[in-house]
């Protein structure tokens, strides 16, 4: 299936819309970014006379660099947060296991990795239906 390359760029409050495809330069205009590859899609059809899901489409906002790199930055933190979330539960579950495994009630469990009791009581629910 061909690739078509589209750019979206802001422009007095629309987002301006440009794609090169053959024998024809398509430009359109959609209000919000997640409008964009629906109207560049019905754009680029009539302009080629084919199917609306005949062709994928790669599309680029253009955004300034700076800006970009700040976007990029948060994306990339709040993936490696999600992660060390993840690391965390796991390490809390099994934490909650060997405390209570050793004895420690659930309370003190708690006290002592400053989470609740409820949250002990489902750490350790939650290692169990894994094992």
């Amino acid at each position: 299936m061909k690739i078509i390359d589209v750019t979206a760029s802001r422009s007095q409050g629309w987002w301006a819309i440009h794609a090169n495809v053959p024998g024809a330069s398509v430009w359109t205009q959609a209000r919000r970014l997640d409008q964009v590859e629906a109207t560049a899609r019905e754009a680029i059809s009539l302009a080629l006379d084919t199917a609306q899901d005949s062709f994928e489409l790669s599309i680029a906002p253009v955004v300034p660099e700076g800006i970009r790199h700040e976007v990029e930055l948060a994306r990339n933190t709040a993936r490696l947060a999600a992660i060390a979330q993840a690391i965390a539960t796991t390490l809390n579950q099994h934490a909650a296991v060997s405390l209570t495994a050793e004895g420690y009630t659930v309370r003190d469990a708690g006290y002592l990795m400053n989470l609740s009791s409820q949250r002990i009581s489902q750490l350790v629910a939650q290692q169990r239906n894994r094992a």
